[in-house]
Parts: structure tokens; C-alpha cells; sequence
């Protein structure tokens, strides 16, 4: 390259392959011989300068564990399809951090996974009862700070019991 009247100086530039990161699974009162190996841990970017090649995937071995190969440092979400439940915690190394807001740098601390298998029942009626049986729609979302989970209840329809509460 040539800039002016003037070569520049050469460019160094050195390449390095993004990091592996190993972690493992445990599944919430379960014991450690349930087999794992029908899940898959997932990560999508968040920042753009994270999405340069596929999103980096990874089958779950039967004790566990898994190893994610090249991601590249950034702000990630983490995802597990097929848990018998939901990410209830994660630990990157020795500090717990948000699924939906994983920082990823170099060198990567392993991660620990926790899958919580017990839900929650909830129930909820009206403080003031609405005009005729028009339909009621709600909505849930979590209070750990997920800004992108929410619950959509849908429309509940209003039984004459529901009424009088």
C-alpha cells in the first residue's frame, strides 16, 4: 500500500483462533448418572462484532459436559435446548452471571450451568371486576432482569365465578 509520495511502514498483523470454552451441566435435585447427552448449549451474539461466523453450538456429553469451539470475545446469550427444565444459573469461573448477558473475553473461565426443574404456580384474580365478559389478557416476566423473556397468558376468559371475586 502506498499512501502520498512515501511507502508506509509494514503492517504486522497477527491472527489467533478464537477460544474454546468448556463447561458443564447439572440438572437441579437430579443425580449425576441422568445421561445429558439429548441437550445442546447454544450462544448468540449480541454485539455485532461477536456474529462474524456461525453461532457457536455444541452437543452435551452423557456426564455433562461440553466444549464450545471458537468464540470469538464479546457479549453473548447463552440458550440449552432439550433441559428437562430451565437456565437457573450460570457460573463463568468463579463469578454467577446473567444467561442473556454473557461476557466473553480471552483467556475464558470454564462455565457451570445449573438446569432448575421446579416451576412455579401462579394465580391471580381481579381487584376490580371488568364491564360484561369482555376477555382479560396478562402478561409475566421474570424479576432477575431478563429483558427478553416474557410469558404471554393470552386471553382469560371470565366464568361468572370470576366475576365476583
Amino acid at each position: 500500500m502506498e499512501v502520498g509520495a512515501a511507502p508506509l511502514d509494514p503492517i504486522e498483523l497477527a491472527l489467533a483462533a478464537a477460544p474454546a470454552i468448556s463447561g458443564s451441566i447439572s440438572i437441579e435435585g437430579d443425580t449425576p448418572k441422568t445421561p445429558r447427552n439429548n441437550m445442546q448449549v447454544m450462544m448468540n451474539a449480541i454485539e455485532v462484532r461477536a456474529m462474524m461466523g456461525p453461532q457457536p453450538q455444541t452437543e452435551v456429553q452423557s456426564d455433562g459436559t461440553f466444549i464450545l469451539n471458537s468464540v470469538m470475545p464479546g457479549r453473548w446469550r447463552l440458550f440449552v435446548n432439550g433441559a428437562p427444565g430451565y437456565v437457573k444459573s450460570v457460573m463463568q469461573g468463579d463469578q454467577e452471571v446473567p444467561p442473556w448477558d454473557l461476557e466473553i473475553g480471552s483467556p475464558t473461565a470454564q462455565l457451570k450451568i445449573v438446569v432448575g426443574t421446579k416451576y412455579t404456580r401462579v394465580e391471580a384474580e381481579l381487584s376490580a371486576p371488568a364491564s360484561g365478559s369482555e376477555p382479560i389478557s396478562a402478561i409475566l416476566w421474570p424479576a432477575n432482569g431478563d429483558p427478553t423473556f416474557q410469558q404471554n397468558l393470552g386471553m382469560i376468559s371470565q366464568t361468572p365465578s370470576t366475576r365476583e371475586k
